[in-house]
């Protein structure tokens, strides 16, 4: 019974990719967005905030029907129940409210982040006025909710995460629900249904329904691994611009073979190896300094790693 529609963005400068598929149901006044946010880039990213931003662009009324005491953009937070676990899931809700005696005079979105992230933080403001840099880094970095506004104004609402570091490879992953209701008290009971659409129907992974540009390395590039320094597993990336045999190799200090991570033809892109921290034969290594080195056609880097106990 759903419908969708997929899109994928890249930002070449940081290396962030987005993954969104968007799923609407027959019959329901709200729309799923499935947002996968990954890293691809080269350099850690630090303080990375992720969410949905709308401008709602709703029709407001002050005339004989209006009421100053009902909320024109505002937040609500509540607890959703996770549909597989049975664990708490705190959710906030920014809503707009369209005072021309319209139904359903109330729409609401809200972002379902990961457990570890929290509920995040609702912002509001009038999208007729100059939003000033510094005002919105400070509010962001200040992770409070703006107060609920009850003048007539063209609304625009944020939800964002909390500030993570995203290492290359690393991915966020949330699940933005956008409604319409007769009063807020019916934004719930919409959100806990989306949330057994994405657990049950499969919603969740959408991944692979999303068409990508391939885009190729153009120079062979071997990457410093993440983390660094680590203990019990780090990842090495490399870059491959065309198809090639490829040997990757962790050495001690003296220069003795520690382990062959990669030895095989390999396909042009990016690529990742993992080294759990053993030696050849299965066992841990020591403490200490090694170093890495990738052999692909005419190419050969090296780089050292630290690995801790």
């Amino acid at each position: 019974d759903f419908e969708f529609v997929s899109r994928y963005m890249i930002d070449q400068t940081t290396g962030l990719s987005a993954k969104e598929l968007i799923a609407t149901k027959d019959g329901e006044d709200m729309v799923l967005i499935g947002t996968n946010l990954r890293h691809d880039g080269p350099d850690s990213l630090k303080l990375v905030r992720a969410g949905y931003g709308l401008d709602w662009d709703v029709a407001y009324s002050e005339g004989e029907d209006f009421s100053a005491e009902d909320d024109l953009s505002g937040s609500l937070s509540i607890n959703l129940i996770d549909p597989i676990y049975a664990s708490t899931i705190p959710v906030k809700i920014s809503y707009m409210y369209d005072a021309d005696g319209s139904s359903p005079g109330y729409v609401g979105a809200a972002t379902v982040f990961e457990t570890e992230i929290g509920a995040g933080t609702h912002y509001s403001f009038d999208m007729d006025e100059d939003l000033e840099d510094e005002k919105f880094i400070e509010r962001l970095q200040s992770g409070t909710d703006s107060p609920d506004e009850t003048d007539p104004a063209d609304y625009g609402v944020i939800q964002v995460s909390g500030a993570v570091d995203l290492g290359p490879g690393d991915e966020m992953n949330f699940i933005t629900v956008l409604m319409a209701a007769d009063s807020p008290d019916g934004f719930q009971s919409m959100l806990q249904s989306s949330l057994t659409y994405v657990a049950l129907a499969g919603l969740g992974e959408f991944s692979a329904a999303v068409d990508e540009p391939v885009l190729l390395p153009e120079e062979y590039a071997l990457h410093q691994n993440h983390p660094n320094p680590f203990n019990p597993v780090t990842t090495i990336r490399y870059d491959l611009p065309q198809a090639v045999d490829v040997k990757l190799t962790i050495y001690d200090m003296l220069g003795r073979e520690m382990k062959v991570l990669v030895s095989q033809g390999m396909s042009p892109g990016s690529h990742t190896a993992v080294w759990d921290g053993t030696d050849k034969l299965g066992q841990p290594a020591a403490a200490g300094v090694y170093i890495y080195q990738l052999k692909s056609g005419d190419f050969i880097n090296t780089k050292k790693l630290v690995l801790l106990k």
